[in-house]
């Protein structure tokens, strides 16, 4: 389920790449690099995923998938993927300010939740709570 704010069309939750919290930035890196390389139609590259990463079924690949293209770094032109510029940037600058700034543009309640996590850890109840109170948001999809 992808959570949205009453008219707003941008997104109340993120989907984590593949890997664990060292080697995932690495892995979304290693995808793009495939991507950039052989413009791999949906199932090819879903296909990749599932043999490179810990992924486990089709569809959470393409949800992530479709994360990817919320956030602008991937598109799919022709039935292929394609990097975007936001992307490209990343791979040739290794800056994960511009996957931030993907998160931020595109993320409801990102930059609130990254000021709250900066100051203490958070539970999920705080996490719903800091969301509650920055965005009306509904459960649908």
């Amino acid at each position: 389920m992808i959570w949205r704010s009453m008219g707003d069309e941008r997104r109340l939750t993120t989907d984590r790449y593949y890997g664990d919290i060292d080697t995932r930035l690495e892995n979304l890196e290693t995808a793009l690099e495939h991507v950039a390389e052989n413009a791999p139609s949906e199932n090819e590259l879903i296909e990749w995923i599932l043999n490179t990463t810990n992924a486990e079924n089709h569809a959470g690949v393409e949800r992530r998938l479709g994360f990817l293209e919320t956030i602008g770094l991937l598109e799919q032109n022709n039935e292929s993927y394609s990097l975007t510029s936001r992307s490209e940037e990343f791979l040739r600058t290794g800056d994960t300010r511009v996957i931030f700034e993907g998160l931020r543009e595109n993320v409801i309640g990102f930059e609130p939740l990254l000021r709250a996590l900066s100051e203490r850890p958070l539970s999920r109840e705080d996490l719903h709570d800091i969301l509650a109170q920055n965005v009306a948001f509904d459960g649908g999809p």
